[in-house]
């Protein structure tokens, strides 16, 4: 539970560490729902309770760690596409300077047969 008020046994804990859906997002206070009877203030876990705390810590930061190392591969990915692209418009413009001499030099060896 968050500093300052912990709940236990509430409906809607679901697997979001007991807190609920509502409430106001950031601001370190309990959803609205909560605010009543069923708050505890900053009464000690038991065992269990610490031990599935835990492992629900371990859990997200696992997914944490997971999302990181897929946002670092995304932007590994990123930054070789962009460096092709660089590449390929750098090749593009070549070529095109080249066609350009060629078509020059075509028209030359035209004026000169004629």
């Amino acid at each position: 539970a968050a500093p300052g008020w912990g709940v236990r046994g509430s409906a809607g804990g679901g697997g979001d560490g007991g807190r609920g859906g509502g409430g106001a997002c950031g601001s370190g206070l309990p959803p609205e729902e909560w605010r009543g009877a069923d708050v505890l203030e900053d009464e000690p876990l038991d065992q269990d309770e610490e031990r599935e705390m835990r492992l629900e810590n371990a859990a997200i930061r696992a997914e944490l760690e997971q999302q990181v190392e897929l946002a670092r591969r995304a932007e590994a990915s990123m930054l070789e596409v962009s460096s092709l692209s660089h590449m390929f418009a750098s090749k593009i413009e070549q070529q095109s300077n080249q066609v350009e001499t060629l078509f020059t030099d075509a028209e030359s060896t035209s004026e000169n047969l004629t």
